[in-house]
């Protein structure tokens, strides 16, 4: 739909691409398939709320969903650490982390530091 190859106007060190959304997607292509981590949007359109839920849970990654119509139906159905509905508000009070390979670590919100936390018991100690 948009983007392409080759680095986006600007900058001229880092490594950088143009941002790219692309359509016509199915669930077997690899841009769906593989966690991409870039400006980088596949868009799968669905016909039914139960449709999209089987796509969206059909992944080894959960780091996060996007949904744009039918939210109240669908947000509780996707497998991810965040369900964004129609756009990306983010709150610095919220976990932010992923599930399944995209990792069970938390940031953010009262979850954040217990990450960076490593307990000790000390028997005996008075």
């Amino acid at each position: 739909m948009t983007g392409g190859p080759g680095k986006p106007a600007g900058p001229e060190s880092g490594f950088l691409v143009k941002p790219a959304a692309f359509i016509n997607v199915t669930n077997q292509m690899t841009v769906a398939r593989e966690d991409v981590f870039g400006p980088v949007v596949p868009i799968i359109s669905h016909n039914d709320v139960d449709e999209a839920a089987e796509t969206a849970n059909d992944t080894v990654f959960g780091l996060a969903a996007y949904i744009s119509d039918r939210a109240r139906e669908a947000a509780g159905r996707p497998r991810a650490g965040r369900v964004v509905i129609n756009g990306p508000r983010d709150s610095l009070t919220a976990p932010f982390g992923g599930f399944k390979q995209s990792g069970p670590g938390r940031e953010y919100g009262a979850r954040g530091p217990r990450e960076c936390l490593e307990p000790k018991t000390v028997p005996g100690w008075e």
